[in-house]
Order: structure tokens, then sequence, then C-alpha cells
């Protein structure tokens, strides 16, 4: 979107600086004000604006600078870039729906950060950068088809029907399952309805479940679609006579099928190790 780009200066606004601990809600609404707050030389919210028109179209998605959001508030730019980009962009998805007023029946914002700084190569990416945001070029090799990777998972304890939900993070690595959204499920249930007698310092015992009593309720849970590319080093990145490196990325949702194999690209993401 465009508009992320042009003409777009921040206002007189006060920003407020990012609690600490873990109080998530107070997190989510510094990037709620953020999408409130920010305005442009008319003295609009020029994100606000975007994220009603998106969503009259359809399209739950919204582009955001990343320098207007490091002008308006600092500390959060940098914990979104430098100390957990992965957990603060799900406070940023989140802030979009709220200050879209989406209901639970549409789907969920996604926010797509962009950078102005000057992309670098693959080759100059350093191991002190793993969990950071980084922007860098090259030329996609290959694509996947599209999957479906679990971000939600419903189950239910096959003994006393208890249902519990699980949001699954985004892959902090890549390996084979990582698009694919390989859910690993609790072996114990809470739940004391069960039909195993379990015996406590020899007096009366409770009933509590087996172990490994969850199932999968695929119905209710939801779904992101995912891609993998592999993009290699730009040709003017390659020292005469090396070979060219590549890397792995893992696209999600409204990002999937936008690029093909032969494409110039340029990323802006969060750099994840390899799995073995």
């Amino acid at each position: 979107m465009d508009w992320a780009h042009q003409h777009v200066q921040p206002g007189p606004v006060a920003a407020p600086f990012i609690p600490q601990g873990d109080d998530n809600e107070a997190r989510i609404g510094a990037f709620e004000a953020f999408f409130e707050g920010f305005a442009g030389p008319d003295g609009t919210a020029p994100y606000k604006q975007a994220l009603s028109s998106q969503r009259r179209r359809g399209d739950y998605w919204i582009d955001v600078n990343i320098n207007h959001l490091r002008t308006f508030n600092q500390e959060l730019a940098i914990q979104l870039t430098e100390v957990s980009p992965s957990l603060y962009l799900k406070y940023f998805n989140e802030a979009a729906c709220r200050a879209a007023e989406i209901t639970r029946d549409e789907p969920r914002f996604q926010v797509i950060l962009k950078s102005d700084a000057p992309p670098q190569s693959i080759r100059s990416l350093q191991e002190a950068r793993v969990g950071t945001l980084v922007k860098v070029r090259g030329i996609v090799l290959s694509s996947s088809r599209t999957q479906s990777r679990i971000i939600r998972a419903t189950i239910q304890c096959r003994n006393c029907q208890n249902i519990m939900q699980m949001d699954l993070d985004a892959p902090s690595g890549y390996s084979d399952t990582a698009i694919s959204g390989k859910l690993t499920l609790p072996r114990t249930c809470t739940g004391l309805m069960g039909n195993v007698q379990v015996q406590a310092g020899g007096g009366a015992g409770q009933n509590r479940c087996p172990l490994d009593p969850f199932v999968l309720m695929p119905e209710q849970c939801l779904f992101a679609d995912s891609q993998l590319l592999k993009m290699q080093e730009a040709y003017e990145d390659v020292p005469t006579g090396d070979i060219p490196r590549h890397i792995r990325i893992i696209l999600e949702r409204t990002l999937v099928n936008r690029a093909k194999p032969g494409a110039n690209l340029i990323i802006y993401g969060i750099l994840l190790s390899a799995n073995a």
C-alpha cells in the first residue's frame, strides 16, 4: 500500500512508553495507540483510516512503515525489531484487529512491516542478528505449494470431555515441519472426571484422566496459509569464483503466492536459525 510511504509525517501526538513486565494487554494497547494516534500532516490518522478501508474491501492486511512506529514510540519499535519480534508482531496483529473493530466472525488482520533501510546481502547476515528483523535481497529459486499451518488448536480429552485451546506461535526456526505447524499435544489433562483411580499416600484416590487423552478437533481449529521460498544471493553480491548462498523463507497468510521463481525479491522479516 503506497500510502504508507508517501508524504506521511508524525504529528504532535504523545506516545505512551511501553509498560514493563508481562502485561500483554498494555502492550497491545500501546500498538493500538499507534494506529489511533499516528498523525499525518493534515492531522488525520492514516493508519486508522487504512484499517477501515481495508476492512470494507475485505483485505485483512495493512502495511506499516517501521520508521513511523519508531518515531511514535521508539521503545516499542526496539522491542518489535530487536528484542522479540515474533511476540510483538503477534501483539501488533491483535492491535490492528481491535483498532479496525473487527468481529469474531471476520478474519484476523495481518500487519506487514516495511522498512526504508537499504537491503543487505545474504552472505552479510550474522549469527548475532538471529531473532531480529532483517532486510535482505535476492532471487527466488523455488517456491513450494501452499500449505495450511495450524495457528490455534482446539483439543478435547477423550475421558472427561474437557476442551482446551492452544495458540501456536510462529516457527522459531526452520525445519521440515515449520510451515506445516506440527502440534505436540499435552500428555496430561487437569480434569478429575476420568475413570482411572490414583491412590495418594494410601488414602482415598481421585479419578484422573490417563496419559495422552487429547484428540484434535479439526473443525474447531484455526489455520493459516504458509509457503516456503528458496532465495539465492543476487548476482552482484557473489564474489568472483564463489558459490552463491541461499536462504529459506517462510511466508504466511496474505504473503503467499506473491513471488515466483526468477523474481528479484527484497524481504523484511525475522531471521531464524536452521533446526536440525
